[in-house]
């Protein structure tokens, strides 16, 4: 690598080795203290915490690879601030719209023209958008200002050999590739139970939390989003009636409850 170049690598590399270290903390401040934290939370708090400690590992090994310190690299204006300010900000807003549905919903402000739950979903729909927008936008804002300060394409592939670079067109697909190949498969396990209503007919029924609820009346539920399916089976029922549920629960035979629709 030319040394302008190759300060653009090293100070990068150095970057992100300062945020793995940041994001590990801030998980072991998220988890403590512990029983605090939504198991299925702290699960994913601790693979998150686990994978930065293998990354900000594998950043250090390669930063002695590429060799000694550089000279300070110019620092991309736009990109940072994509990054650092515009991006964050654009996600915690995602998260905070996503935290103000779930209440919405809890509160039953969900059905009356107007609704917050409607509103949240609408702004978390928009944000979500422009993440990815944002995200997609990377490479090429990368790309731009490196090639305005000067820094010319190294790249020694067909295309970029002749001119013709693609290191912006392949940054875009491997995000566009990222997000495809890790969206998170739905298991098959039925509707998972969260904590009942107290006093309610499924708490008197004997449906606890963690419970599986594999079926209706009959109705297959295959997984934790079919909700359409749960409200429909429900629905066809009028006050009174009783309600046939098929529960799995760990460690146990599928066994049968039932409660009644208030």
């Amino acid at each position: 690598m030319k040394a302008a170049e190759g300060a653009q690598v090293v100070n990068a590399v150095d970057e992100l080795v300062d945020l793995e270290r940041r994001l590990e903390e801030n998980v072991e401040k998220a988890t403590t203290p512990a029983p605090a934290v939504y198991p299925e939370a702290a699960s994913v708090l601790e693979s998150i915490r686990a994978t930065s400690q293998r990354q900000r590992a594998a950043l250090e090994a390669q930063r002695q690879r590429i060799g000694a310190e550089g000279p300070s690299a110019r620092v991309l204006p736009v990109a940072r601030s994509l990054g650092r300010v515009v991006y964050a900000a654009v996600n915690e807003l995602a998260f905070a719209y996503a935290v103000l549905h779930a209440k919405a919903h809890r509160a039953f402000d969900s059905q009356a023209d107007g609704n917050t739950a409607n509103l949240a979903e609408s702004h978390l729909r928009a944000y979500t958008a422009a993440i990815q927008q944002l995200a997609l936008l990377t490479s090429d804002v990368v790309v731009h200002e490196l090639g305005s300060a000067g820094n010319d394409c190294l790249c020694q592939c067909p295309a970029c050999g002749l001119g013709l670079c693609l290191c912006a067109s392949h940054g875009t697909n491997t995000v566009r590739q990222a997000w495809q190949e890790t969206i998170l498969p739905t298991s098959e396990d039925g509707l998972r139970v969260r904590r009942p209503r107290a006093g309610s007919e499924a708490e008197r029924a004997g449906v606890v939390e963690g419970d599986h609820v594999v079926s209706i009346d009959g109705r297959e539920i295959k997984t934790d989003l079919d909700i359409g399916a749960v409200q429909t089976a429900i629905r066809a029922h009028a006050s009174g009636d009783t309600v046939r549920l098929r529960v799995v629960r760990q460690g146990s035979e599928a066994i049968e409850l039932t409660a009644r629709r208030p």
